[in-house]
């Protein structure tokens, strides 16, 4: 069963579970990667990264913060979802929220690889303008 879902602006205090959801999703979703991230690297990341972004929303089920997007301008720089709570419109409820904050338009990029976020953006109208080796 789906349960409702808000989304609200973060503020520092959510840096610890911003780092779980990053840490967590980026493992399920990058196996096609060698990861040599450790646990320590994501939460240096996530306290010099969410300093510069413009905007952090987390998406909460109760209380508990199951994803978050950051925006750098009209550039969507992150996009997770914890994997336990995907599928259950978090992920469409964000980009809608980007659609409301950024109406002219945004722009992202993902990895040509990364599967599980093509099939959110995919059908929601974005499509590839390009692939890139990393």
């Amino acid at each position: 069963m789906t349960q409702s879902h808000v989304l609200r602006d973060a503020t520092p205090d959510d840096i610890d579970d911003l780092t779980d959801i990053l840490k967590q999703a980026t493992r399920a979703a990058y196996t096609f990667m060698t990861w040599t991230y450790t646990d320590e690297s994501f939460r240096d990341f996530m306290n010099d990264a969410f300093q510069g972004w413009d905007h952090v929303r987390v998406a909460e089920i109760g209380q508990n913060p199951v994803g978050f997007f950051s925006m750098d301008g009209n550039h969507v720089d992150q996009l997770f979802v914890r994997p336990n709570n995907q599928r259950q419109g978090i992920g469409r409820a964000m980009l809608d929220d980007i659609k409301r904050l950024h109406p002219k338009g945004f722009m992202l990029h993902t990895f040509q690889a990364n599967t599980t976020a093509r099939r959110l953006y995919e059908p929601h109208g974005m499509s590839a303008v390009g692939f890139g080796i990393s």
